[in-house]
């Protein structure tokens, strides 16, 4: 399978910092966390612009955000858009995002139903469920490449052809490292400060 994710970079250091008191459990609260969230705003920027923040924040623009749509409280769903590369055929689906999924996949009867075109792989690449059991479809034998939109991001990305259960898509930990999206797990946001 060529290279995971291959990344257009969009918008950059147009984020707003936030901080307070309550993004820090309190047995971690310290004085420095304290005072620094004390300086307001443009303190934050700078140390963020210098590269080199010492205390722990959450980097947000509501414009930016990703808003997630939680189907329940273990999963984190965000709304794509998906573009065929050759056709340029728009697609819209919700996508898991997944730290347990090794490679970036999309479900096989997904591709069927939109008749999306594949790639097959060098080698058949062995799979398996988060329980350890061989994933019903088998081997992975087939990729598709497809222009992925998320609110101002986009890229061409990659995606495993297998069976997903129930999701069409998940990103997985091949995704999430490439980015390093900001995510909020308590409200369910995404946020690229990195890309």
């Amino acid at each position: 399978m060529p290279s995971s994710t291959q990344t257009s970079k969009e918008s950059h250091n147009r984020y707003a910092i936030l901080a307070d008191s309550s993004m820090f459990p309190d047995d971690e609260e310290s004085t420095e966390t304290e005072s620094l969230i004390k300086l307001g705003d443009s303190a934050l920027r700078q140390q963020v612009a210098s590269g080199k923040p010492n205390t722990p924040m959450e980097v947000l623009n509501p414009q930016e955000a990703i808003e997630a749509q939680k189907a329940n409280r273990r999963d984190l769903l965000i709304p794509v858009q998906l573009e065929t590369l050759d056709s340029h055929v728009m697609l819209k689906a919700s996508t898991l995002v997944d730290s347990g999924c090794t490679s970036s996949s999309i479900h096989q009867l997904y591709i069927e139903a939109h008749g999306l075109n594949i790639q097959l792989t060098a080698s058949p690449i062995p799979i398996y469920n988060a329980d350890g059991s061989h994933n019903k479809v088998g081997e992975i034998t087939a990729y598709t490449e497809l222009h992925l939109k998320i609110g101002d991001h986009s890229e061409r990305i990659d995606l495993a052809v297998t069976d997903l259960g129930s999701k069409k898509i998940f990103l997985g930990h091949d995704w999430l490292i490439c980015h390093n999206p900001v995510i909020n797990w308590k409200t369910g946001k995404i946020t690229f400060a990195h890309c």
